[in-house]
């Protein structure tokens, strides 16, 4: 998708660069509405949808990045979770109130939501009860920058979803301003080729394929 909108913007641009550059297409195509200043608006919709496709390449750089940096800390909070809650499932006897609160049982959720509830609800109720865990060497001070850093994860989780949001709402524009160019650009070599029937230069000059 890509590389084909990149192809029809520069094709585009050499019909449109063609017909403002020849005073002969003007005068000709003229007649049939298409005068400098309408070439010169087929122009500047040719200018939004480039525009319009640079701020998608953007918002969908600035989405990678967020999706990066949120597997990062993830990743990190992870790992530190994951060593806690082995501690933690043998300080605490299965079904206690402190097992139940801290959802020390069953299998971790795959999915970023779920597991943000189940490690949230750890250390709410882990923090209180520093003094147990540090029976097994894990300090308050560790727990509060686990406790930290999963926060940092709820945070980039939102940048996330706000970026993709971004990056929907630059896709959904550009491909607006994608379809008004189609409209204009098909009406304009549609007049071109009537235009210059007998003269394919004319058509060639603005890149228009003439068939052999």
């Amino acid at each position: 998708m890509r590389k084909s909108i990149y192809k029809e913007l520069e094709s585009n641009r050499q019909v449109v660069a063609g017909a403002l550059a020849s005073p002969e297409i003007i005068r000709v195509m003229s007649p049939l509405g298409y005068d400098r200043k309408e070439i010169n608006f087929g122009n500047n919709l040719l200018a939004k949808m480039a525009s319009q496709q640079d701020e998608r390449e953007h918002e969908e750089n600035l989405q990678k990045m967020s999706t990066q940096k949120l597997r990062g800390a993830y990743k990190e909070a992870n790992s530190l979770y994951m060593n806690h809650l082995k501690f933690a499932r043998l300080l605490f006897a299965p079904q206690s109130q402190s097992w139940n609160d801290m959802k020390l049982g069953g299998k971790r959720s795959q999915n970023m939501a779920g597991w943000l509830m189940q490690v949230k609800a750890f250390y709410k109720y882990a923090i209180p009860l520093a003094d147990t865990f540090a029976q097994r060497g894990i300090t308050a001070e560790e727990l509060g920058q686990a406790e930290a850093m999963i926060e940092a994860v709820g945070d980039a989780r939102i940048q996330q979803n706000q970026s993709k949001s971004r990056k929907q709402v630059a896709k959904e524009r550009r491909d607006q301003e994608r379809k008004e160019m189609q409209r204009w650009m098909s009406k304009f070599i549609k007049a071109a080729r009537y235009a210059f029937d007998e003269d394919k230069q004319q058509l060639e000059a603005l890149g228009i394929v003439v068939p052999s």
